[in-house]
């Protein structure tokens, strides 16, 4: 047999490999496609069958998470309230409390993630700016961004809960408080979450075992939340299932129930 015949033959061997393995690996897709649909429908059986309506296409599939150590970055604070007043020089209030001021504005900022701070001139609002969308725009790269009547932080895709800052118009100014990420979440090797099955059984015994009346959940979404000390930070993987009976948070790493 010449080497032509011989290449050829090698090629075909080669596809007739890669088509076999690539049905395999089509085949478990959609067997797990399958198993995911099956889980959705039992989760959405075990709610309904304790009272609460659960739709199946709320219930999204995990992704990898990372717990995250926050420390306190002087440089971070002081960029993020250059971006809302301008440059000031900051004050040590005592007590974990740094302070800005000058003649466009004042900011304070707490060990926790703590903001208040307002910004003199409003003269940038209009019938069509609110001052959500001017301050998400003032802090572009800070880790904000506008969402429906307040900002919102994100890392890696995934909202961070508890850090939302409001801004809105006042007499004295446009007024910005809520809380911060202190600084930016040191580097963490990521890892498996719990299924969003384990975590809404979580879910069902905390409500259970607190009598809290739910009829109705209406989303499931994973996430981060803030938790501060005075000596650390951490960003918490969670799961956040909001109902008619408010929110609560499982843990994505043990599925134990975190209140921020």
């Amino acid at each position: 047999m010449d080497g032509r015949r011989i290449k050829t033959l090698v090629i075909l061997i080669l596809l007739i490999v890669n088509l076999f393995f690539g049905g395999i690996l089509i085949a478990q897709r959609a067997q797990s496609r399958g198993m995911e649909a099956r889980e959705r429908e039992e989760l959405a059986q075990v709610m309904s069958a304790a009272g609460i309506e659960l739709p199946p296409d709320l219930i999204p599939g995990a992704k990898a998470v990372k717990r995250c150590s926050v420390s306190r970055d002087a440089a971070l604070e002081r960029a993020f309230a250059a971006a809302l007043i301008g440059e000031a020089e900051p004050v040590e209030q005592g007590g974990g409390i740094v302070s800005y001021e000058n003649e466009n504005g004042r900011a304070t900022f707490r060990s926790g993630g703590e903001v208040e701070a307002v910004i003199y001139d409003k003269s940038p609002l209009s019938a069509s700016t609110r001052a959500a969308d001017y301050v998400a725009d003032q802090l572009s790269g800070l880790g904000f961004e506008a969402g429906e009547g307040s900002l919102v932080s994100s890392v890696g895709g995934m909202r961070v809960f508890n850090c939302v800052l409001t801004a809105t118009a006042a007499d004295e100014g446009i007024v910005v408080e809520g809380r911060r990420l202190t600084a930016s979440p040191a580097e963490s090797e990521e890892a498996a979450s719990v299924s969003p099955y384990t975590a809404l059984m979580a879910y069902l015994r905390a409500v259970s075992a607190d009598g809290s009346v739910v009829r109705q959940i209406v989303s499931v979404e994973q996430g981060y939340v803030f938790e501060y000390s005075p000596s650390a930070g951490t960003l918490e993987p969670v799961w956040r299932v909001e109902s008619d009976g408010g929110a609560v948070y499982i843990s994505a790493v043990d599925a134990e129930i975190i209140r921020p």
